[in-house]
């Protein structure tokens, strides 16, 4: 489908956005710190528990 295969190079192109102007990073008390945390609650289905980012603007 067009559709999707649009929406997926606009993702792409808004993540490269993101992270051309800003620095991410982990809080550094952040349970995914050293590896991703999984919620294995929703049964066969794992999604992770929820992460939380820090965004820093570049300054260059």
């Amino acid at each position: 489908c067009l559709g999707i295969n649009f929406s997926l190079i606009e993702q792409r192109v808004m993540l490269c956005i993101l992270l051309r102007k800003y620095e991410v990073s982990l809080p550094a008390d952040s349970i995914h710190k050293d590896k991703l945390r999984l919620d294995r609650s929703t049964g066969p289905l794992m999604a992770p528990l929820p992460i939380h980012l820090i965004f820093k603007r570049r300054t260059e």
